[in-house]
């Protein structure tokens, strides 16, 4: 009777484990084809959306070498942007699938400015592909539980105040037909008071660890 109850509990154990590790992987397939429609489908937030924004983030992409994703990618693609709003650098971190491949990239940035301080003259960057010191599936299941495809944006909470010296992070998150966006301003001060702060806390703090590099602070 007891060697019964072992293996019940046993084979409750392998099906939790089988189930939780699909849904995960249904949740990024069902978002990846969420959009069925030849239309892109977009999530700016409003803070996001004003023409000196798009501007600025335009100027940033050019002088880094990278292409927009806001019209859509191929495949599908995130980047993660962490900086500290009173310093003059900033951290890109890339995740992109192609052909069912995931590849990683991470970038120092550091932003030279006018005599003025009010335009960017280039952008020195560092950095390359990077590995993950686990397998792949391990960082795509634990960054869709840290809700990396659904968190909003922090303008979606009230009163939340955006300090000009404090650590943040923008996310970018493509496909072929949907594109969203999300910020988190003053990471610090709100990590221990809302549950999304902590999840984006979180998803660095995995990121910083499972490729090894340190994060600006």
């Amino acid at each position: 009777m007891m060697f019964r109850k072992i293996i019940f509990a046993i084979l409750i154990i392998i099906v939790s484990f089988y189930s939780c590790h699909s849904s995960v992987e249904d949740e990024l397939t069902r978002y990846r084809n969420s959009n069925k429609s030849d239309t892109l489908a977009s999530d700016i937030p409003k803070n996001m959306s004003s023409t000196s924004y798009s501007s600025m983030k335009k100027n940033i992409e050019r002088m880094v070498g990278l292409s927009s994703i806001e019209n859509g990618f191929e495949d599908f693609q995130i980047r993660i942007w962490s900086s500290v709003a009173s310093d003059d650098s900033e951290q890109l971190i890339g995740l992109t699938n192609k052909s069912s491949m995931w590849t990683a990239e991470l970038y120092n940035l550091k932003f030279v400015y006018n005599k003025n301080y009010d335009s960017i003259i280039s952008i020195n960057k560092q950095g390359g592909i990077k590995e993950p010191k686990s397998s792949w599936k391990y960082v795509i299941n634990n960054l869709v539980r840290l809700k990396i495809l659904k968190l909003p944006d922090y303008s979606t909470f009230p009163n939340y105040y955006v300090s000009t010296d404090a650590n943040g992070a923008t996310v970018e998150i493509s496909s072929k037909n949907k594109y969203r966006t999300y910020s988190y301003p003053n990471i610090i001060l709100y990590k221990n008071k809302i549950a999304e702060v902590k999840n984006m806390d979180d998803i660095l703090m995995f990121l910083q660890d499972e490729f090894n590099f340190k994060l600006i602070k």
